[in-house]
C-alpha cells in the first residue's frame, strides 16, 4: 500500500467533509468578525495591542504582527473544540468500522486526521489573513500594502501552534477516557498551562523553544523598536497589554503611534518554530498508540457488561451509553400525576446517575466547605469551583434526547416542554444551588442581600445556558465551551462584567447580576424556541 496517496486521500476526504458544512460559513463569518474587532480604531473604547499607551501604524507589518498575536490564544481554544469529532464522527457513521477492515496503518490515519485538522485551522487563519488585508484598507492609516510582512507572522508564530492543537485534539479522541466532555474540560486547563508555562520570563529575549502561540518571537521587536521612538520608555519594565482591554473613558482611548517596519526574521526564530511543528507530528504519530482502530467490542468491556441485563440485544455501540442505559433502566415507571416530582427524580438520575461515586464524594466535600471556610475564601475560591465540578452533569441537558436519538419518544408524551424540558431545566438549577448552599446562605445571613441574588441569578444561569446550548446545538461541546470561557474569564481572573458568581463587590457595582438576569431570560426563551423547532419537525 502507498501510505502518502492513502495518506492524502486521508486528509482531502474529511478536510472537503468539513468544509462543505453549513456550521463551517457560520465560522468563515465569525473569523472574519475576529479580524475585525482584533484591530480597533485609534480611540475606541478597547484597545488589543499596546506598549505603554503606544502603538505601531495600522501598516502591513503591524497588521500582522497583532493578528498573529492575538489569533494564536483564540485559535488554540476554539480551534481544538472545532476539530475535535473527527474520528468520533467516523465512529458513529460507521465509517470507521469499514475502514477497519483495510490494511491501513494506524498511524496514517491518525497523521491524516491531524493534517485534516490541520488544513481546516490554517484554512482559518488564511481567512483571518484576507481579513487584515480589508482591515489595514478600512483603517487606512497606512495604505501600502505588503503581503509579505502582513502574512510572515501568521505563518511562522500561529501555524506551528494550530498543528500542535490538531494533534492534541486527535490525541484526546484516541485516548478513551478523553473523547468527551472530561476531555474538553481537561483540555483548556492544558492550553491554559501550555500558555503560562511557556511564557518567556522577560518579553525583550526569546528562551528555550520559544512559548507555545509563539509572541517571543514577535515581542522583542515591538518593545525595542517603542523604546527607540520613545525614548523615555524602558522595554524591560514598560507595560505590555495583549487582549481586549476596555477603558471606562467615554472618548475612548487614544495611543501615541508609531511607524514599525516588522521584526527580523532570523534563522534561529524559524528553526524554533520548526520545533514545534516537530512536537505536533511527534503527537500525531503518539495518537495511534492509544488509537483502538474502532475495536467496539475490545473498547469497553466493563460498559458491555453493565449494559447487557438492560439492553441484551442492543448493538455493541451502545456501550458508549451504558451510564445512561443504567439510569433509564432505574427510572421511576410512569404515572399520571399533577406532581413535577417523579419527572424531576428522573432527570436528576439520568444527569448524576453515569458519574462515578468518588465524584458524589468531592461534590459533597465542596457543598460543605463553602459551609465553614472563611466567606472571601468561599465565594472567590470555593464557589467557582463548586459551580465548575458539575459542568459534565450539565453539559447533556437539552442534547440528552439527540444523543440518544430518543426525540419521537420524549417529544410525543404529554406537555414535553410545561413538563419535560421544565423538569431538566429544574434539576439543573437544584443541582447549582444544592452544590453552592452554603455560599448562598451564608451570604444572606450576613446581610448582604444584592450578593445573594447575585449568588441565587448565578446559580439559574447556568443550567439555563446548558439547557440552550443542547437544545440549539444536540450536543455538550457549545456549553463546554462558553462555560468554560466565562467561568476563567470571570469567578477565577475577576472581570466584573463577566462575574456570574459575583466572587467581589466589583461585579455588582459592574452590573454583572442585571446582565446575568437578562441573559438567563433570553436563555430560557432561546431553550423554549429551540425545543418548539424541535417538536414541529
Amino acid at each position: 500500500m502507498n501510505s502518502g496517496r492513502v495518506l492524502f486521500h486521508v486528509i482531502r476526504a474529511d478536510f472537503l467533509e468539513r468544509v462543505r458544512r453549513q456550521g463551517f460559513l457560520i465560522t468563515l463569518g465569525a473569523t472574519l468578525w475576529a479580524a475585525y474587532i482584533f484591530l480597533p480604531p485609534n480611540g475606541a473604547k478597547y484597545v488589543t495591542l499596546q506598549v505603554a499607551h503606544h502603538r505601531g501604524i495600522y501598516g502591513s507589518a503591524w497588521i500582522g504582527a497583532a493578528v498573529s498575536l492575538l489569533a494564536g490564544p483564540f485559535l488554540s481554544l476554539i480551534g481544538f473544540y472545532l476539530v475535535k469529532n473527527t474520528i468520533e464522527r467516523d465512529r458513529l457513521t460507521g465509517v470507521g468500522q469499514i475502514l477497519a477492515t483495510t490494511p491501513l496503518p494506524k498511524w496514517v490515519y491518525t497523521l491524516g486526521k491531524t493534517l485534516s485538522n490541520f488544513a481546516v485551522l490554517a484554512t482559518l487563519t488564511a481567512l483571518l489573513g484576507v481579513g487584515a488585508i480589508g482591515m489595514q484598507l478600512l483603517r487606512a492609516e497606512d495604505m501600502h500594502l505588503d503581503l509579505v510582512a502582513l502574512f510572515t507572522p501568521l505563518v511562522v508564530v500561529t501555524l506551528p501552534a494550530l498543528l500542535v492543537v490538531s494533534a492534541l485534539a486527535v490525541l484526546f479522541e484516541a485516548v478513551r477516557w478523553l473523547r468527551g466532555g472530561l476531555g474538553n474540560i481537561v483540555y483548556f486547563f492544558v492550553w491554559a498551562l501550555l500558555l503560562v508555562a511557556t511564557q518567556p520570563h522577560r518579553m525583550t529575549e526569546i528562551s528555550g523553544i520559544g512559548d507555545f502561540v509563539g509572541a517571543s518571537m514577535l515581542l522583542p521587536s515591538i518593545l525595542h523598536a517603542t523604546a527607540a521612538a520613545f525614548p523615555g520608555i524602558d522595554p524591560n519594565t514598560a507595560p505590555l497589554n495583549i487582549g481586549f482591554n476596555f477603558t471606562p473613558s467615554i472618548s475612548g482611548r487614544h495611543l501615541e503611534l508609531f511607524s514599525w517596519t516588522g521584526p527580523h526574521w532570523t534563522v534561529t526564530v524559524l528553526a524554533l518554530r520548526l520545533v514545534w511543528v516537530g512536537l505536533g507530528l511527534l503527537l500525531a504519530f503518539a495518537a495511534s498508540i492509544p488509537f483502538d482502530r474502532f475495536d467496539t467490542a475490545a473498547a469497553s468491556p466493563r460498559a458491555r457488561k453493565a449494559i447487557a441485563p438492560a439492553l441484551p440485544q442492543a448493538p455493541a455501540q451502545g456501550a458508549l451509553y451504558a451510564h445512561e442505559a443504567q439510569s433509564v433502566a432505574r427510572l421511576p415507571v410512569a404515572a399520571r400525576s399533577p406532581s413535577l416530582w417523579p419527572l424531576l427524580r428522573g432527570e436528576l438520575l439520568l444527569m448524576l446517575g453515569g458519574l462515578p461515586r468518588v465524584w458524589g464524594v468531592l461534590a459533597l466535600g465542596l457543598a460543605v466547605a463553602c459551609c465553614f471556610a472563611p466567606l472571601r475564601v468561599t465565594r472567590e475560591i470555593l464557589l467557582p469551583i463548586a459551580w465548575l465540578w458539575p459542568a459534565l452533569a450539565w453539559s447533556s441537558m437539552g442534547a440528552r434526547e439527540q444523543l440518544h436519538h430518543t426525540q419521537a419518544l420524549m417529544f410525543s408524551s404529554p406537555r414535553p416542554l410545561a413538563r419535560q424540558l421544565a423538569a431538566c431545566w429544574a434539576a439543573g438549577a437544584l443541582l447549582a444551588i444544592t452544590i453552592g448552599i452554603g455560599a448562598g446562605a451564608r451570604l444572606l445571613a450576613s446581610g448582604d442581600s444584592a450578593a445573594a441574588l447575585a449568588w441565587l441569578i448565578g446559580a439559574l444561569f447556568i443550567p439555563t445556558l446548558a439547557l440552550a446550548c443542547g437544545v440549539w446545538t444536540g450536543n455538550g461541546r457549545l456549553f463546554e465551551i462558553t462555560f468554560l470561557m466565562l467561568w476563567y474569564v470571570g469567578p477565577i481572573n475577576h472581570a466584573p462584567p463577566l462575574d456570574f458568581a459575583a466572587t467581589r463587590p466589583e461585579a455588582l457595582t459592574a452590573g454583572a447580576p442585571l446582565t446575568f438576569a437578562i441573559a438567563t431570560l433570553a436563555l430560557g426563551a432561546l431553550a423554549v424556541l429551540g425545543r418548539l423547532r424541535g417538536l414541529r419537525r
